[in-house]
C-alpha cells in the first residue's frame, strides 16, 4: 500500500495505566472492550462517535442525528447504487468508521477484478471518509487512555490519506 507512518509513530503511546506488560490476556482484552465501550458508544453519548453523519453535521453546525441526517442517507443510497445491501439482521448505520473501512475494501476488491477499474473505491474516499476522517482521529487520540487506540487513529488517519 506505500503506507509511510510517521517517523514518531508509536513513541510516547503507552503509559503505566496503558502498558500491557504485566497484564494477563483476559485483562488487557477487558480493559481494551471496555476502552471501546466508552469511545465509541456511551454510557450516554460516546466520547468518540464513529458515525460519519454525527461528525460531518458537527462541522456543519448542526445537531446530528444517526440514520437520517443527509450523510448517512448520501452513504446508504451510494452503497446500494454499488451493489451492496445492508447485512441480514442488522440495523447498524452504514456511515460507521468500520463499515465505511470494509466498503473501501470491497470496493478495491472489485477494482482488483475488474482490471483496476477503481472509480466508486475514489469516489467513496473522496466524498465520505476523507472528509471526516482527520477529526475523528484527532478527537480518538485525544481522548483515549490507550495506546491501542491511538495508534490505531494515528494508523487509520495515515492509510486514509494514500
Amino acid at each position: 500500500m506505500g503506507v509511510i507512518l510517521p517517523e514518531d509513530f508509536g513513541k510516547g503511546l503507552s503509559s503505566p495505566s496503558s502498558s500491557i506488560e504485566n497484564v494477563d490476556e483476559d485483562g488487557f482484552f477487558h480493559r481494551l472492550r471496555a476502552e471501546a465501550t466508552r469511545l465509541f458508544m456511551g454510557p450516554g453519548e460516546p466520547a468518540c462517535s464513529p458515525y460519519e453523519g454525527v461528525w460531518r453535521a458537527k462541522a456543519e453546525g448542526v445537531k446530528p442525528l444517526l440514520f437520517v441526517n443527509p450523510h448517512s442517507v448520501e452513504v446508504e443510497r451510494f452503497v446500494k447504487d454499488h451493489g451492496f445491501t445492508r447485512p441480514e439482521g442488522t440495523n447498524e448505520p452504514l456511515d460507521h468508521v468500520a463499515t465505511e473501512c470494509e466498503l473501501l475494501q470491497a470496493f478495491a476488491m472489485r477494482a482488483m477484478a475488474d482490471s483496476g477499474s477503481s472509480e466508486a473505491y475514489v469516489q467513496f474516499l473522496e466524498e465520505h471518509l476523507r472528509v471526516w476522517i482527520d477529526d475523528f482521529c484527532a478527537e480518538c487520540q485525544n481522548v483515549t487512555s490507550e495506546s491501542f487506540y491511538k495508534a490505531a487513529a494515528i494508523y487509520l488517519e495515515t492509510i486514509a490519506k494514500c
